[in-house]
């Protein structure tokens, strides 16, 4: 066999054997940056784990569970804006995610975008009546419109949770806070 021949298929089999070894699929390569974030999350190294996440988005636009994660670094960064653009569309991606979905409806509630708030609230009852935080920021949004029995009546919905809660006396005595009725207030203060 002429010498270029074996050349020629020398430098085919190293191709074609470094084509195998570093092949790696988007999905693969999305799913090891999202679990290096993961691990930055754990170390409390916010940047890193946010550049990871980032990079996964770039493989994969629809990548829910990278965008929620990411939404939640940029609250915890302070970047309300980029925690709301990230967390609409996890929640979009991810309707299970009744987080995301919570998570959303406070910052519209923040912005005074009620109607916005309210769709998310009723996308979390239709999956669960009972789930604690989105009855919270029910009754702030009915207190805030000044709907002070239908504020109420949502904190009434948790049970007898609302009687061991802090967090929903808290609430409770806001509400009462705001009607003036300030004996009621202490009483869900202490």
């Amino acid at each position: 066999m002429n010498t270029s021949k074996r050349i020629g298929r020398i430098l085919l089999m190293v191709f074609f054997a470094s084509l195998f070894t570093s092949c790696s699929s988007p999905e693969q390569d999305k799913q090891a940056l999202y679990s290096s974030a993961l691990q930055y999350i754990e170390k409390s190294d916010r940047e890193s784990a946010i550049l990871e996440l980032r990079s996964a988005i770039q493989i994969d636009e629809k990548f829910g569970e990278a965008r929620y994660q990411l939404g939640l670094l940029y609250l915890q960064v302070g970047d309300t804006n980029k925690a709301y653009e990230e967390l609409i569309r996890a929640a979009d991606l991810l309707p299970d995610n009744l987080d995301a979905h919570v998570k959303v409806a406070f910052l519209n509630l923040l912005v005074g975008k009620k109607e916005e708030c309210r769709k998310h609230l009723d996308h979390i009852f239709a999956r669960d009546p009972k789930y604690i935080e989105a009855i919270v920021l029910l009754a702030n949004l009915e207190s805030s419109e000044g709907n002070f029995d239908k504020a109420l009546k949502a904190l009434e919905e948790t049970g007898e949770e609302l009687n061991t809660s802090d967090e929903l006396q808290i609430v409770k005595g806001r509400i009462h806070a705001d009607q003036k009725r300030w004996d009621e207030a202490e009483v869900a203060f202490k």
